[in-house]
C-alpha cells in the first residue's frame, strides 16, 4: 500500500512538473503531443488539438486516481470516440484515425452527468 501510494505521488509530482513544459500556450497545436488533467474540483477538462497527417498514427493515456471518468476522443471539433474507464492507466491507439485534428476531453462521471471528485493526475493525446 504504501508502495503504491509513493508511485502514485511520484507519478502525479511528475506529471504536475512536466505539466508547464508540454502543454500547448494557444489553443490549437500543429502536431505532437497535447496533455491536459482532472484536479478534484474539475468536472470536464479538455487537451488542445493535435494534427494528424496521412500515415501518422495517434495514440491516446489516461492516468485516472480517483472516480470513474468518461473520455471522449473528437476529430475536428466532432465527437470521434468515446469510453468509460476507473482508476487506473489506459493507452491505446486509435483505430482507423485519419487525418484532422485531435482532442481528448475528460468528463468526471460521464458527458450527461458531470460531477466533481475524480482525480485524473495526466492525459494525453499524440500524433505520431
Amino acid at each position: 500500500m504504501k508502495k503504491r501510494y509513493l508511485l502514485v505521488c511520484l507519478a502525479l509530482i511528475i506529471s504536475i512538473t512536466g505539466f508547464d513544459m508540454v502543454a500547448p500556450k494557444s489553443s490549437a497545436q500543429a502536431k505532437g503531443l497535447s496533455v491536459t488533467y482532472l484536479n478534484l474540483t474539475d468536472t470536464t477538462r479538455s487537451t488542445s488539438r493535435v494534427t494528424l497527417n496521412s500515415g501518422e498514427k495517434l495514440r491516446y493515456y489516461v492516468n485516472v486516481y480517483r472516480g470513474d471518468i468518461q473520455f471522449a476522443i473528437f476529430k475536428n471539433g466532432v465527437m470521434y470516440s468515446t469510453g468509460r474507464v476507473g482508476p487506473g492507466v489506459y493507452q491505446d491507439i486509435v483505430s482507423g484515425a485519419g487525418p484532422g485534428e485531435y482532442s481528448l476531453r475528460l468528463y468526471c462521471g460521464t458527458r450527461d452527468a458531470m460531477k466533481t471528485g475524480c482525480s485524473v493526475p495526466s492525459a494525453s493525446i499524440e500524433a505520431y
